[in-house]
């Protein structure tokens, strides 16, 4: 199979993008550009140069709306992915993934399925107002996570022993079930607050990730690689949390991808 160039490979992830937007905007469901995809807009009008991904998020609301119309309203050459749906697939994040790529992830076992380039969807649910409360859950959300890490890849150069418990735990369902769990505990917490976190991927579970409801749900269009697409409307805000001075460039040795990952054409 031929690789594909990290060129095709931004091409591939643009058109995922237009097609998950296009779907979005005609049945009224709201979702964000984030993260380094926001910070790519704003900055650079388009990708982070040295950056090889697009990560939106959603609402609970939303990523519901999400799971039951998207397979039937993309177009042919992508499909939406989630591990409540599909049994094969243990991430406790959705993907939508092109069909005409081949996506090695090096390490990451519990998929029984084959992937593509895809864009993540995550996830952000409310947690409580409260900081003791908060924090609860918090720790519920690490140690969840922590399993389902351990449960679902081994990518981490721990000793032969902790390596071995890993590989005999990724052929299990651990990680799946981990996955469905945390999905079924984090949808049904204070739906009363005003603050929303992502609470079942990334560990991105801190206090510089909390977002405000009526902040993810205010959205505008940002320029990306010549593209019109929805995020936040407080950028500033946000990419201030995330990223601290966002404007400023990071030093050269360090404007490199964090993605461990091959990628070919199918043939």
């Amino acid at each position: 199979m031929r690789e594909v160039s990290s060129d095709e490979q931004k091409k591939v992830l643009l058109d995922i993008l237009i097609d998950i937007d296009r779907v979005c905007r005609e049945n009224d469901i709201g979702y964000s550009i984030a993260y380094g995809t926001l910070l790519g807009a704003v900055r650079h009008g388009g990708f982070i140069p040295w950056d090889d991904d697009i990560d939106i998020i959603v609402t609970r609301e939303d990523y519901t709306k999400m799971k039951r119309i998207m397979n039937d309203k993309l177009n042919d050459d992508h499909y939406f992915v989630c591990v409540e749906d599909e049994k094969r697939f243990s991430a406790p994040l959705a993907k939508v993934i092109d069909k005409n790529t081949v996506l090695v992830q090096q390490g990451h076992y519990s998929d029984r399925m084959d992937l593509g380039i895809y864009i993540d969807i995550f996830t952000y649910d409310f947690i409580p107002n409260d900081l003791e409360k908060r924090n609860k859950v918090y720790k519920k959300s690490v140690f969840l996570q922590n399993l389902w890490t351990f449960a679902g890849n081994n990518t981490d150069n721990y000793n032969k022993l902790i390596r071995f418990a890993r590989s005999i735990a990724n052929k299990t369902s651990i990680a799946r079930r981990t996955a469905l769990y945390m999905h079924k505990w984090a949808e049904k917490l204070d739906h009363d607050s005003d603050l929303m976190s992502p609470l079942t991927y990334g560990n991105l579970v801190r206090e510089r990730d909390l977002m405000e409801y009526r902040d993810l749900v205010d959205l505008a269009e940002y320029k990306f690689e010549g593209h019109k697409f929805l995020g936040i409307r407080d950028y500033d805000k946000y990419l201030t949390l995330w990223y601290g001075d966002y404007m400023k460039l990071p030093p050269e040795n360090e404007r490199v991808s964090g993605h461990d990952t091959l990628v070919y054409w199918k043939e």
